[in-house]
């Protein structure tokens, strides 16, 4: 055993995996506990000494309750996702910076631009970052939008979003509207290629989620898989995993010959 959370001030209940530098440091964040009761970014070292690097602060100009893991850059960036807080209180996208500087990159509002996500972020090679919202989006598929009103919002409509950010802005690539589309995506995307692939928990053909991609240039997605509940399994809530070959895995919470859960794989 490397640490024991206490609560305060090493945080509580960490949801997410972690994340490795070069030097065999380890990042993580906790959901609960911290200076403020509202989660945690983590470091463990080497010797596994533990460090809290952030204190989620909550509404209005901080994040709360980070689900997520972390994504590392080249330059030592932490980059994560909080499932609350923010301006709005749905939650935030966010860097911590090789100083322990917590800055917030985007305040999701819950309406077009979607809201609470739970899975992580991904970085492209030109630092643009794309995640998933488990709630929110608009009828009108996609956009670039900005904060505060949105002139299209259907409430209720929608099921989550795929979004990118890139210059202090957000664009939606994706709304799901919990059809034979897929509903609820949970998971941190897979990037290969300049299309992006994760599961949605529920909607999709078979009702019980979804493996699906959204290409980046246009918006395009497509479900690579309908869970049917059956042996194939049912509600995949987490991500996916692509090896060199394009061959996609991941797990399923339900289903299976026994109902309870499945590994799969899917070769496009």
């Amino acid at each position: 055993m490397l640490h024991s959370f206490t609560g305060n001030p090493d945080g509580a209940n960490p949801y997410a995996g972690l994340a490795m530098d070069n030097s065999g440091n380890l990042y993580g964040t906790t959901e609960s506990g911290g200076a403020s009761n509202l989660g945690t970014i983590f470091q463990i070292d080497r010797n596994g000494a533990e460090a809290v690097l952030h204190s989620f602060a909550g509404q209005p100009s901080d994040g709360a309750d980070p689900k997520a893991g972390l994504t590392l850059d080249p330059n030592g960036n932490l980059f994560g996702t909080t499932f609350s807080g923010g301006s709005a209180g749905f939650g935030t996208a966010y860097q911590l910076d090789t100083a322990n500087s917590e800055s917030v990159l985007y305040n999701f509002t819950g309406g077009a631009d979607g809201g609470n996500p739970i899975g992580g972020l991904t970085q492209e090679s030109d630092g643009a970052l794309y995640g998933t919202t488990t709630t929110g989006g608009s009828s009108s598929g996609k956009g670039v939008l900005g904060g505060g009103h949105f002139g299209d919002i259907h409430y209720g409509c929608c099921k989550g979003t795929v979004y990118g950010l890139s210059g202090g802005g957000e664009n939606i690539l994706y709304t799901f509207k919990g059809g034979n589309d897929g509903g609820t995506p949970t998971s941190t995307l897979v990037l290969s290629n300049g299309v992006l692939y994760g599961t949605t928990l529920t909607g999709g053909p078979g009702h019980n989620g979804t493996a699906f991609s959204v290409t980046i240039a246009n918006g395009s997605e497509s479900v690579l898989h309908g869970f049917k509940g059956g042996t194939d399994g049912a509600s995949p809530g987490g991500g996916l995993l692509m090896n060199s070959a394009g061959v996609l895995y991941g797990t399923t919470q339900g289903g299976g010959h026994f109902q309870k859960g499945t590994v799969f794989q899917y070769k496009r």
